[in-house]
């Protein structure tokens, strides 16, 4: 009887571990991967500055969660040409990069 059992669940496994392959293999057709993916957030700030709202656009580069989003944000906008025409957005974005890339002098509780 364990025997048996032994047997069913080692062919279960089997089968899952083909499907987990399977399904791997038919996502990836198609698919270029790279190892990051363009910052939801640097879109959407750039549609602000292409929209003409740069005060909010400010704001949130402001509160900027990453280097690398702003680093985003900054190629988005270069693409664009908007980088260029707005000089506030550009000056914000480097200094931005440079807090963010600062070593942190002391951790808050």
């Amino acid at each position: 009887m364990a025997f048996i059992a032994s047997n069913l669940i080692a062919n279960y496994a089997g089968w899952v571990c083909s499907m987990c392959q399977n399904t791997a293999n038919i996502q990836n057709k198609g698919v270029k991967r790279t190892m990051s993916r363009q910052s939801i957030w640097a879109t959407k700030v750039a549609a602000l500055i292409q929209g003409g709202n740069n005060q909010a656009a400010l704001a949130q580069i402001k509160v900027a969660p990453t280097v690398k989003d702003l680093q985003q944000l900054r190629s988005v906008l270069t693409t664009k040409g908007l980088l260029s025409k707005n000089r506030l957005v550009d000056e914000a974005t480097a200094d931005q990069i440079v807090a963010l890339s600062a070593p942190r002098l002391h951790r808050s509780p």
